[in-house]
């Protein structure tokens, strides 16, 4: 918890230093200009802010599996490989949780069921397997529809947008992002209160 606390200081402190990425696109005459304000500083202010973000992310997911492990052991749920996800994620894995201790259980299954939750999975997911949300997307999405696609990337196929419009380059600014971590960070808490509270 403390480098997760050490990346939350860090990001904020880059953070108030003023990113200028609340105006990330500008669409011209067949032409968009991403972080069109953004100055030399800004681009070393956003690459350290990214970093301490991802960072952040990953020491919470991994606080949380800590956790896991620590009650795998006490209640002998003999999982392998226990994770916080699997703890959560998984009918039988679920209902050995359940069974350990009901009230730990409900109490966790009451913050493993609000949005943050969900968000920080999902950004966590993209962090580390996709794209993060923080950069602007190249503007290829998945192929869902009809149209062919122009290429085949690690067995998914995909299409360029059909135009320079913007329409869909997906970015999430630096004010999005902290928001979402001051969440997170408060999700972590309420986990540790819990534990605190009901793990015997």
């Amino acid at each position: 918890m403390a480098q997760a606390e050490f990346s939350l200081i860090n990001l904020l402190y880059i953070f108030e230093q003023g990113i200028n990425d609340d105006e990330w696109l500008v669409k011209g005459k067949g032409t968009v200009r991403l972080l069109p304000h953004f100055e030399q500083k800004d681009y070393f202010l956003k690459f350290y802010f990214d970093y301490y973000v991802d960072n952040f992310f990953y020491k919470v997911s991994s606080a949380l599996d800590v956790l896991s492990h620590i009650s795998n052991r006490l209640y002998n749920w003999n999982m392998y490989e226990p994770s916080f996800k699997k703890c959560w994620d998984q009918k039988e894995s679920e209902s050995t949780v359940k069974l350990s201790n009901e009230q730990l259980y409900f109490a966790l299954r009451e913050i493993i069921d609000k949005p943050i939750y969900k968000d920080f999975r999902r950004i966590r997911n993209d962090f580390t397997h996709n794209h993060p949300p923080s950069s602007p997307t190249s503007g290829v999405i998945f192929y869902k529809d009809k149209e062919r696609p122009v290429t085949n990337l690690g067995g998914e196929e995909y299409r360029i947008t059909k135009s320079l419009s913007g329409d869909h380059i997906v970015y999430t600014s630096s004010g999005e992002i902290k928001k979402m971590v001051l969440e997170v960070w408060e999700l972590l808490i309420d986990v540790i209160d819990v534990v605190n509270e009901h793990m015997r």
